[in-house]
């Protein structure tokens, strides 16, 4: 068997990239993380600072669809064919 680790932040990611695609998905990963009080850290602590969290979030994003998409793809554990 495979398997495979994914953090609750890349949860995020990839619930909403599987729910309404890759446009708009850091935007919606922001609205998931306000929703759910949570926040991004650096450090051990919260980025309060909102053009540092979007930069953040769309690098994260950005690193999952690069290098985890195709990764879960390649491992049977998702479906979506990497773009």
């Amino acid at each position: 068997g495979t398997g495979h680790t994914l953090g609750d932040f890349d949860a995020a990611i990839l619930y909403e990239l599987c729910s309404a695609g890759e446009e708009g998905l850091a935007e919606r990963v922001l609205v998931r993380l306000d929703d759910s009080k949570r926040s991004i850290q650096k450090d051990g602590k919260p980025i309060t600072d909102d053009s540092l969290r979007r930069e953040m979030v769309d690098k994260a994003c950005e690193t999952f669809l690069t290098t985890g998409v195709p990764q879960l793809f390649r491992l049977g554990i998702i479906g979506l064919k990497p773009t």
